[in-house]
């Protein structure tokens, strides 16, 4: 019993430090600004807002130095800059409110619809490409040079031609999505090298060749990567639920008692291996013929 209230105990610690604290803070300024702000205390509002980015630059300065970095601060530090963001900007542009300096209303849309926008274009890729390959000539021809080219060949097509065609398309799309991404991520020379490793893992896991297997693998990664920041659990906590208790004693224990925040990073690599070694072609990858 008491082990289980020092374990909880930690983990509450943990999780309320003085960073993420702030960050609550803020999230709770957010109702108290638009209070203020629609009963027209304007000086109050802005005082509030001002208090809010105060705690937005605390929260950063006693996470770093302090060595007060959680999995949670992670999380809420996005989340409640997002939200201050965006009820500014809708509470600053609605005409109702009467305010003598309005924001015109598509500038609060062009800045609230970046990641719609970014997801739309995302998706419009992924159809187009699963269009031309599946329902047109032209990808009936491609997929048929990738597995038959002799074939293709003697029917009157250049395969080389198609290759190249192929890669110029390929080159297209990827300088689409280095613009794309570009507004979330910072441009520079070397961004390919962040993005490159879960890229490889998403399209091995999900199957060469399969956009579907992609597009599944992507998800399962994301939600994989995303839930592993936020779950403060181990192995060892997952044994312990079936009742088999670790100890210092038991064989691997420094590594079944590794918080999977630690390792969350690693968990896409981990199931690449072990689809790797009972499923070689993927999710949705076909056998070679």
């Amino acid at each position: 019993m008491n082990t289980q209230t020092s374990s909880a105990e930690q983990y509450r610690t943990a999780i309320l430090t003085t960073a993420n604290q702030l960050t609550i803070l803020r999230i709770v300024f957010i109702p108290v600004f638009i209070i203020l702000l629609t009963a027209g205390n304007t000086g109050l509002a802005l005082a509030t807002f001002v208090a809010a980015g105060i705690t937005d630059v605390l929260d950063g300065v006693i996470a770093r130095r302090f060595g007060q970095k959680t999995s949670i601060g992670t999380v809420l530090d996005p989340l409640a800059d997002k939200l201050l963001m965006v009820t500014s900007l809708v509470i600053l542009s609605l005409p109702q409110m009467g305010f003598p300096n309005v924001l015109p209303l598509w500038l609060t849309i062009l800045l609230i619809s970046r990641d719609v926008l970014m997801m739309l274009v995302a998706l419009v890729m992924l159809a187009s490409i699963y269009l031309v390959l599946k329902r047109t000539r032209i990808g009936l021809v491609i997929q048929a040079a990738l597995s038959h080219p002799q074939t293709v060949e003697a029917l009157g097509h250049n395969v080389p031609r198609v290759f190249m065609l192929v890669f110029g398309g390929g080159c297209a799309l990827a300088g689409l999505a280095g613009v794309i991404g570009g507004v979330a991520f910072i441009t520079e020379p070397s961004m390919a090298a962040s993005v490159g490793p879960i890229v490889f893992v998403v399209v091995v896991f999900g199957g060469l060749g399969s956009l579907a297997g992609c597009f599944i693998a992507s998800l399962i990664m994301g939600f994989v990567q995303t839930f592993a920041v936020v779950l403060e659990y181990s192995p060892a906590d997952a044994l312990a639920a079936v009742g088999i208790k670790v100890t210092s004693e038991t064989p691997l224990a420094e590594v079944l008692t590794i918080p999977l925040p630690r390792i969350g990073a690693l968990l896409p690599f981990v199931m690449l291996i072990v689809i790797l070694l009972f499923r070689p072609r993927g999710l949705m990858g076909t056998r070679d013929t």
